[in-house]
């Protein structure tokens, strides 16, 4: 219980910080990710019968500190982070989105934590498509599309965006927002529904 306040708190920290200055600040993330693990090695302490195993606490039980035992804390914190590390190098994905994903992953384990992550995504992406939408509308949106693949016909490059179309595509997104609502469908197992 004490891991999902803490989680729930620095998620809306990150929330914050991300629409109001689109930074998530280093203290947040790793403060988070060592408040994950040391919560954790707490919890397995005290109830090791809980947290032995590959697959941590028990599912469905609401232990007092941690979600998960110190194995799968680390595990969580290294898979999570590994694929975002991974994400960094061949999409560019943001340096503190990697942190803050490692941190979900450090305490809420290596599966639940990769579910958060892929629903974060997909929140993101259709984030990402409505700001798109809203800022050069649908009907102009579309013309654009038809223009550049008629370019594209034409002069068989893939270079077909000119400079104002490219620098729309590289807005920089949020992730802490769609992060926060995905942490809370696969916490309290809303996602399922879905």
């Amino acid at each position: 219980m004490a891991a999902l306040i803490a989680l729930f708190g620095l998620l809306i920290g990150a929330t914050v910080c991300d629409l109001g200055w689109r930074r998530l600040p280093n203290r947040l993330t790793y403060g988070g990710m060592g408040a994950a693990v040391l919560l954790a090695i707490a919890e397995t302490a005290l109830r090791p019968e809980k947290t032995t195993g590959w697959w941590g606490a028990a599912l469905g039980e609401i232990s007092p500190l941690a979600v998960v035992g110190w194995g799968d804390s680390l595990l969580g914190l290294a898979v999570c982070g590994g694929i975002m590390v991974a994400c960094y190098v061949v999409f560019g994905e943001g340096g503190g989105d990697v942190k803050l994903l490692a941190m979900i992953g450090a305490f809420l384990g290596p599966f639940d934590g990769v579910l958060v992550m892929l629903w974060t995504f997909t929140l993101g992406a259709s984030l990402a498509i409505v700001t798109l939408l809203w800022s050069v509308g649908a009907v102009e949106l579309v013309r654009r599309i038809g223009r550049a693949a008629r370019r594209y016909v034409r002069t068989g490059s893939r270079d077909v965006m000119n400079e104002e179309e490219r620098k729309l595509l590289k807005a920089k997104l949020l992730v802490a927002a769609p992060a926060l609502v995905a942490t809370v469908l696969v916490v309290f197992r809303m996602s399922d529904w879905l």
